[in-house]
């Protein structure tokens, strides 16, 4: 076993590949696969609610649209994006539909 996988190293490096064994391939896909973004591991501190209303901003509702799509009050609303603006450390509430547009997809 050991020899046909040396073999098939020599083989595919004499015609000039990459060999990288199956362990290593899979260590290689792990490593890969683990490390999250800055921007999910922010996403992450959020509560769900938060990812919810934080996913609707990025449809470009309106507070006072979310707040009666929720059952909330605008007020409610309001408190949750000051909430998310501390929790992702960002000022503003353009800049917190600028993160919610540019992270669609891990929301």
């Amino acid at each position: 076993m050991l020899r046909r996988r040396l073999s098939q190293a020599c083989r595919t490096l004499s015609e000039g590949r990459t060999y990288v064994s199956a362990a290593m391939s899979v260590y290689l896909l792990r490593q890969q696969a683990v490390a999250p973004t800055p921007a999910e591991i922010l996403a992450a501190q959020l509560t769900p609610a938060e990812r919810n209303i934080l996913k609707l901003i990025s449809l470009g509702e309106t507070s006072k649209g979310i707040g009666q799509k929720l059952s909330l009050s605008y007020r409610a609303i309001e408190n949750h994006r000051t909430n998310m603006c501390r929790k992702l450390d960002i000022v503003g509430t353009n800049a917190l539909l600028r993160f919610a547009l540019e992270h669609k997809a891990i929301l």
